[in-house]
């Protein structure tokens, strides 16, 4: 079985109401919040950490390169 992708968290009215950030927050009967599972949300700061490092921004700027002349 598959590993859902979000987490959906709802608040009803009844709990927005002692909410003290009610005022700013979107309008309507309830409000719901939408989270990456664990597993999603690690992966995804590991590959934004890869990003800064040097050689991967230069393989990146290769294959960069190598798309920008096959879609001329």
């Amino acid at each position: 079985m598959q590993e859902p992708t979000l987490v959906t968290v709802r608040f009803d009215a009844r709990q927005c109401g002692r909410c003290p950030e009610q005022a700013t927050c979107t309008p309507g009967a309830f409000r719901s919040l939408y989270f990456q599972t664990r597993g999603l949300h690690e992966l995804q700061v590991e590959n934004r950490a890869d990003r800064q490092d040097p050689d991967w921004r230069r393989l990146y700027g290769l294959r960069s390169g190598a798309e920008g002349s096959i879609e001329e």
